[in-house]
């Protein structure tokens, strides 16, 4: 049984963390319980707070992929950060459908690697391996990195 004066504490520490940034549910709880707060009891703050619309974990998820894509990471690197922010499962699709198409985003990513570099085998690894870090998948580098070797034999 959760007391009334302990959910008004979590309530007021779940609502100062939400002037700070967006959370998802899972995240916001697990924040009040290193807070101190009892699971069950953050556990309800959290879903009146969801009630009341002030979490919302579809939106949250479409939020970390605009930001993580904007920063010009992969589709990766955001399924790392909707388990690590306990986005649930059931939003990530959907998120992820609105990601931007990554080959170009790779590209980019692969020039700016390259700089004035020579364009060998040992720069484009090393650019890949940068790109794979960032959460892109193998498949988009070499989908990349076939543009910019197609590009570069078609430029001679």
């Amino acid at each position: 049984m959760v007391s009334e004066e302990a959910y008004k504490e979590a309530m007021q520490r779940a609502l100062k963390l939400l002037e700070r940034r967006d959370y998802a549910e899972g995240e916001l709880i697990d924040k009040l319980k290193q807070k101190g707060i009892e699971e069950e009891t953050a556990a309800k703050a959290a879903e009146r707070l969801t009630e009341l619309g002030y979490i919302n974990d579809k939106k949250f998820a479409a939020i970390l992929v605009r930001h993580y894509s904007a920063k010009g990471f992969g589709p990766g690197k955001i399924r790392s950060e909707f388990i690590k922010r306990r986005v649930p499962r059931e939003f990530w699709d959907e998120a992820l459908s609105e990601f931007p198409e990554s080959v170009d985003k790779v590209y980019s990513l692969l020039l700016k690697k390259l700089g004035t570099k020579e364009r060998s085998r040992e720069n484009i690894s090393k650019a890949s391996a940068s790109a794979a870090r960032r959460g892109f998948s193998w498949e988009e580098i070499n989908d990349a990195v076939q543009r910019l070797l197609y590009e570069e034999d078609y430029e001679e």
